[in-house]
C-alpha cells in the first residue's frame, strides 16, 4: 500500500560534487560524459519525453563512473508547456533555453541547450549563466554569447562554434 521510487545505485556522487571538489574536467573525460548523458537523453526524445532540468546535480555515476542522466521528475511530453499548472517556470535558471523564458514550449533543442550549458560548465569549471538574481540570469541567457578567447589544454580548435549553434538563441538552428 506504499509507493516508492526504485532506481540504481549511483555511488559515484553527481558532477556537480566533482566540479566542486576537482573543478574542470579534462577533454576525452567531459567528451565521455557527454557521450553518456546524450545516449541517455537521445533515448527519453525517443520516446517522446523532454528532461527539462539538465544540470550537474542531475548527472550521477556509478561505481564503474559510468554516467547516468537522472530526475526524471519534470519529464514532459514533447507536446508539453514549460510552465507548470500554477504558472511556474520550470527548470533550473543557469540552464533553461531562452525559448523558454518567452514563454514557449519545451523541445529536444531545449535539453540540447541546456546539456551544451553542461558541457561547458564541464571543460571550464565556471557556470555560463549565472548572476546575483533571476531576473539577472534570465538576462543573460539573451545577451550575446560570450565564450573563452582560449580554452583549456587538450580542447580543440573549433569548440566555439560548436557551443555557438548548441547555445544558438533559434531552436531550430541547434544541433538536433
Amino acid at each position: 500500500g506504499r509507493i516508492f521510487i526504485a532506481m540504481r545505485y549511483l555511488p559515484g556522487g553527481s558532477l556537480k560534487q566533482h566540479l566542486q571538489q576537482a573543478g574542470p574536467i579534462p577533454w576525452e573525460q567531459a567528451l565521455r560524459i557527454l557521450e553518456e548523458v546524450s545516449d541517455g537523453l537521445g533515448e527519453a526524445h525517443a520516446k517522446g519525453m523532454l528532461h527539462r532540468d539538465i544540470k550537474p546535480e542531475n548527472i550521477l555515476f556509478d561505481a564503474h563512473g559510468e554516467a547516468v542522466l537522472t530526475d526524471f521528475g519534470l519529464v514532459k511530453a514533447a507536446s508539453g508547456t514549460s510552465l507548470s499548472s500554477s504558472g511556474v517556470l520550470i527548470g533550473t535558471p543557469a540552464y533553461i533555453a531562452p525559448e523558454i523564458w518567452s514563454g514557449k514550449p519545451a523541445t529536444p533543442a531545449t535539453d540540447v541547450y541546456a546539456l551544451a550549458c553542461v558541457f561547458y560548465e564541464m571543460l571550464t569549471g565556471k557556470v555560463l549563466f549565472e548572476g546575483e538574481s533571476t531576473p539577472e540570469v534570465m538576462k543573460k541567457h539573451f545577451d550575446p554569447l560570450v565564450l573563452p578567447e582560449t580554452w583549456p589544454a587538450g580542447v580543440p580548435q573549433g569548440i566555439s562554434e560548436v557551443f555557438s549553434q548548441s547555445l544558438g538563441k533559434d531552436p531550430l538552428k541547434r544541433y538536433s
